[in-house]
């Protein structure tokens, strides 16, 4: 064997010739630098057939999923393709080559600096080394649920052991009263390999979809085999009929994937046309279905995201019509039964007090669908100047009218929108179907607060001001100065200017959200002779993009609770709709560390839904792209993937809708990562959450004092104290190693024998 990363006809020159041969083969490496998580059906087959086709008739053919230089396949494709990929790399003609753990479906594990030991890692230095460092791959193999995964008995390994190991091991996916595992189905693969059809069988291959493909493999007198794959992350209906009208009524199923609706047995094949629905987001009813869930977590408050009627431009964000339900989400009498049912269920949790429902209320802009964008536009009164208008500052040689100053959107381009009806601009500072009320005019001032006082009259107990940076503007439309001079005018992203004239101008408006600094976000609280909001969301944990060490860690905590007011109310949020969730941003190891932080900590907990079983992001494909962040232009930018459905149970779409096709594609981690299996599950993010909100009833965590501790270079930890109460040690290893710590020597007064009352998942530790 030989390896080479170069291009298809260089590779091919190391089989030699008949006369001077060269290598059994040279590596194949289409399915590790050809191939990715965007490719469609017709991209992969092409990509197989320019192998078979550039090779010459004395070579043999390979296929290569991962090595010890890239990405595993778990990573770059998700779990739900593993076995898909599988299936394409072993009854492909060839030989399959595989690198250890991928037939366990191993992924990826994050590598701190100073746990590097990769040399283009460690020349690239703390700063650059993610981006070249092929350690994340070269973690031990996971053997089975003990210390370092079985692979040692040492304390320490030569590269940390992936945290996910306890659940993704030889041993885990070799039990017998777990029916279908990456693992199984991968020897299942190795097993059929042996069968003559695949030894010398021929191969076709189809494109049934443009995200689904069909390998068939033939010989005379033999059964034939077809796989077919879905490389796609929704439910299709693919008709194979067309490409093999001659299939019988019913197939056996030989090796059914993990995430696959099918067991092994029979399949009926349906020889008629099908149609695939396209289903929304959840409706208020579903919403009321699902309030034992939150019961049972002892949640008291739920927040929904905008459910007002809307073009759905941008996830509802772009309201229509501010005192009705949007058809997708249902009615207003649904509405009403979802107050009454959280009414009656809320007298679990407290008997005076229900469950308690807090609106997202979006003030800054509307849809330009809406009524009064349109009367505005005609200048009909009242509506004149409830947006901002402004005249163009001249016109340019074609004719066309300038905008009135430099100012951009946040989703890029230009703040300014012509109407060619009233001959003036208006300002968008989101995108352009989202004008800019004018939150000046008095007029506009008492209709909003008539709008909020209908809603709770309607039982809303509280609301969420969005976007509250942006509510106000200069009014004498000065440019804003440009960070990066140098950068041609058309290339200037949002992010080069320094937008002191469309950001934090203070006026006499409520405000509640604002990504800013620590300055303008305190003056949120207001004071004690004029309070403003009960508190203004804590980002700073949003914010996070690697994880810190435990002084920096200690710095963040402090940094809110000693800027906070007298008498001010703390909050903690550290996923939402707008930022990539935890697992996703900084490493899966750390989604307890940040749980048990925002749970423990003096104030209020905001919790993003899915958190409480620790949902982490998943790729979006462009033609998928529902946000109006970039409609399909910049992918890394869409704030889709962390806003995917929640994944209640492992059936058809997580549970989540009876649709074929949801609004966004399911998390293709569901099988695994959802309510029902971690319900069962005693060590589950799910019981580590509902111990956590118990936790947060007590005296200690509603009362209590706050103290921090550097216990070790990883090592973390903060109490919670009160008089004549028990106090709450929480105990964080940020580090991806164990670690031998003697707490006493950082806390004072520790009695001899503690008790643990919850613990992560990783930990170790049982309750007790």
């Amino acid at each position: 064997m030989s390896e080479s990363y170069a291009p298809l006809d260089i590779v091919m020159k190391f089989f030699g010739t008949p006369e001077k041969p060269g290598s059994n083969f040279p590596f194949n490496f289409i399915m590790l630098d050809t191939v990715t998580a965007e490719s469609n059906a017709s991209f992969i087959i092409n990509s197989i057939k320019s192998w078979y086709n550039g090779m010459p008739k004395h070579g043999w053919a390979n296929w290569v999923l991962g090595n010890h230089d890239n990405s595993r396949p778990a990573t770059r494709f998700g779990h739900y393709l593993i076995d898909g990929l599988h299936m394409l790399q072993m009854l492909l003609p060839g030989t399959a080559v595989v690198y250890n753990g991928d037939e366990l479906g191993m992924e990826d594990t994050f590598i701190r600096w100073d746990q590097s030991i990769d040399p283009p890692a460690l020349i690239a230095g703390p700063h650059r080394y993610k981006a070249v460092s092929r350690d994340p791959e070269r973690t031990p193999f996971q053997w089975d649920d003990s210390e370092n995964a079985g692979f040692t008995k040492n304390l320490h390994t030569w590269l940390p052991v992936n945290p996910g190991y306890w659940k993704l091991n030889v041993k885990t996916e070799s039990l017998r009263n777990v029916q279908k595992t990456h693992l199984k189905i991968f020897k299942e693969l190795v097993k059929l390999r042996k069968n003559i059809v695949f030894q010398k069988g021929e191969l076709h291959l189809y494109v049934l979809s443009e995200w689904v493909l069909a390998i068939v493999r033939s010989y005379v007198d033999h059964a034939t085999y077809i796989a077919v794959i879905n490389l796609g992350s929704e439910i299709t209906i693919s008709n194979m009929l067309t490409v093999r009208p001659s299939l019988p009524d019913k197939l056996g199923v030989v090796v059914p994937s993990v995430n696959s609706q099918y067991k092994k047995g029979s399949c009926h094949i349906e020889k008629r046309g099908s149609t695939v629905h396209v289903g929304t987001g959840i409706s208020l009813a579903g919403v009321t279905s699902m309030l034992d869930h939150f019961v049972n977590l002892g949640i008291e408050t739920i927040w929904l995201s905008p459910y007002f009627k809307s073009p759905m431009r941008d996830m509802g964000y772009d309201v229509s019509n501010f005192v009705d339900i949007d058809p997708n989400f249902g009615t207003l009498e649904d509405f009403d039964e979802l107050i009454r049912q959280m009414k009656k269920r809320g007298k679990i949790l407290d008997a005076n007090v229900g469950l308690k429902l807090l609106m997202d209320f979006v003030i800054n802009h509307t849809s330009d669908q809406h009524p009064w964008f349109k009367k505005s536009v005609d200048k009909i009164e009242p509506y004149t100047d409830y947006y901002v208008w402004v005249n163009c500052s001249g016109y340019d040689k074609n004719g066309d009218p300038i905008p009135p100053n430099n100012w951009v959107s946040i989703f890029g381009g230009t703040a300014w929108k012509w109407n060619e009806n009233r001959k003036q601009f208006y300002l968008h500072q989101f995108a352009e179907k989202q004008p800019d009320l004018n939150l000046r005019n008095v007029a506009l001032k008492k209709e909003l607060k008539q709008i909020m006082k209908f809603w709770f009259d309607k039982g809303v107990a509280g609301s969420r001001l969005d976007a509250t940076k942006h509510f106000m503007e200069d009014t004498l439309l000065r440019d804003e100065p440009i960070l990066k001079p140098d950068v041609p005018a058309s290339q200037l992203l949002y992010a080069d200017f320094d937008h002191i004239y469309t950001t934090d101008l203070w006026d006499t408006i409520l405000i509640a959200e604002a990504y800013t600094d620590m300055k303008h976000t305190m003056m949120y609280y207001g004071n004690q002779s004029y309070p403003v909001v009960h508190f203004p969301f804590n980002f700073d944990l949003v914010g996070l993009k690697t994880f810190p060490s435990p002084k920096a860690y200690d710095n963040l905590i402090k940094n809110w609770l000693d800027n906070m007011p007298a008498g001010g109310v703390a909050n903690w949020v550290a996923e939402n709709h707008d930022n990539f969730r935890i697992g996703s941003r900084l490493n899966e190891e750390y989604i307890d560390i940040v749980l048990v932080t925002i749970m423990m900590l003096p104030g209020v907990a905001c919790i993003y839904y899915g958190q409480e079983i620790g949902m982490m992001d998943n790729i979006v494909r462009p033609d998928q792209i529902r946000d109006p962040n970039n409609d399909g232009i910049h992918v890394d930018q869409t704030r889709d993937p962390e806003r995917l459905p929640m994944q209640w149970d492992n059936s058809m779409n997580a549970g989540f809708t009876s649709k074929v096709k949801p609004w966004l594609p399911i998390n293709t981690n569901y099988w695994r990562v959802n309510v029902q299996s971690q319900k069962l599950e005693k060590n589950s993010r799910y019981h580590l959450y509902k111990t956590l909100s118990k936790l947060r009833t007590t005296k200690t965590i509603k009362f209590g004092g706050f103290q921090s501790y550097l216990v070790a270079p990883w090592v973390y930890a903060f109490s919670r104290f009160v008089k004549r109460e028990p106090t709450f040690i929480s105990v964080f290893n940020m580090g991806t190693e164990t670690e031998i710590v003697h707490l006493h020597h950082s806390i004072l007064n520790l009695p001899p024998l503690m008790k643990v009352v919850a613990a992560s998942v990783n930990a170790g530790y049982q309750i007790g």
